[in-house]
């Protein structure tokens, strides 16, 4: 079935450029800066409207670094890497800089002659103010462009997790599906740079249970952060193989509800402390009190897995279309999908109407939550 976002745009990527770097250079003027350097592959997603400036998926900084002044916006890296940046990755509003890649410092001194005053930047450099962390709240408010770009991958993403579910059979090892679900993302340009998976007892015994070869026997659990563009969404679900015992129905059915009030409660303008008040609240109602110290519940994400955790007291509020994800956890199992916080309240977003649902009642309203799929063992 085709995404039924694919195709929607209501913002090129120039206009979203334009709207970023004005962010970025009041951000400069805030502060008394002269100008910001983006290393951090992070930070190039999203100031280049999803370009992507890594070669190794094991370092946070790219080969490629944007500089913002108050008048300019330039692109720095090495001959190597000019080539394809300039010719697949970097929009208009970039004046490319290179420089050879056998010349030690040669790029320091390209920053020097750029930078004059005071500067900041999100890669440690002698001399450099470090930015400040107040840095990425500039990326928690979507603009319409990147709200259609997430929709999309939050549509591909949780396809791709619950193809990899559909097909967990017993006796495949942990390895074997998360190679699956790899694949099933590959397939659609997705990098499933967290994938989770715990079969049986690991499950109840590890909040984070990466993939071992160990087999699947009854039970499996599939987690996953998928990115694209810079852009990450992240989402659970669980396959059993024969009937649910009472005991992780009942679980089950609590995590949801633990996780149902935590969207509902995803309210623009809300403190995100208020949201944890209210999952604690929800795991004492549901007869699993100290259930949330176990682990974290998730927390706004976007550019990150999860841009930070919230803990108990967390001041930030939530801000109209930021991503959020929650993902409370009972031993045994688990609840995740992510979502918008608008004006009209939650969107979840990785949800594609083929996966089992649970419907949550909570007051007057109910909300739908995976629910476990059971299959013929």
């Amino acid at each position: 079935m085709p995404c039924p976002y694919q195709g929607l745009s209501e913002m090129n990527r120039d206009e979203e450029v334009q709207v970023k770097l004005e962010r970025a250079r009041r951000y400069l003027r805030g502060h008394q800066l002269n100008g910001v350097l983006l290393g951090r592959r992070s930070n190039f997603a999203w100031i280049t409207a999803g370009g992507d400036n890594h070669v190794s998926l094991g370092q946070a900084e790219g080969v490629a670094a944007i500089f913002i002044t108050g008048r300019k916006a330039y692109a720095i890296m090495s001959n190597i890497e000019s080539p394809r940046l300039s010719a697949e990755e970097l929009p208009r509003a970039f004046q490319v800089v290179d420089h050879p890649w056998h010349e030690p410092g040669s790029r320091d001194r390209i920053l020097k002659q750029l930078c004059k005053g005071r500067a900041a930047s999100d890669i440690s450099l002698p001399h450099w103010l470090p930015l400040g962390e107040d840095w990425n709240a500039l990326h928690y408010s979507f603009t319409p462009a990147e709200v259609q770009r997430y929709r999309v991958l939050a549509w591909e993403a949780a396809t791709a997790l619950e193809a990899a579910a559909l097909a967990v059979k017993p006796g495949m090892s942990e390895q074997e599906v998360a190679a699956d679900l790899a694949w099933l993302c590959g397939q659609r340009g997705i990098d499933a740079f967290v994938r989770l998976i715990a079969a049986d007892e690991r499950i109840r015994r590890f909040r984070h249970p990466i993939p071992t070869a160990k087999k699947v026997r009854r039970m499996c659990m599939l987690v996953l952060c998928a990115e694209r563009g810079g852009l990450v969404v992240a989402a659970t679900r669980l396959v059993h193989f024969g009937k649910l015992s009472r005991d992780l129905i009942h679980r089950h059915q609590a995590v949801c509800g633990v996780d149902a009030a935590m969207i509902l409660a995803s309210q623009v303008g809300r403190p995100l402390g208020e949201v944890f008040q209210v999952a604690q609240h929800a795991y004492a109602e549901a007869g699993f009190a100290g259930e949330w110290k176990h682990h974290h519940q998730g927390g706004p994400t976007g550019y990150a897995g999860r841009e930070f955790v919230v803990t108990p007291g967390e001041k930030r509020v939530i801000q109209p279309f930021q991503p959020l994800a929650w993902n409370p956890s009972i031993a045994g199992t688990k609840s995740e999908d992510t979502i918008f916080a608008t004006g009209l309240g939650p969107e979840i977003l990785t949800r594609t109407g083929h996966w089992p649902m649970l419907e949550v009642k909570l007051d007057r309203l109910t909300l739908p939550r995976p629910a476990i799929l059971v299959k013929s063992s």
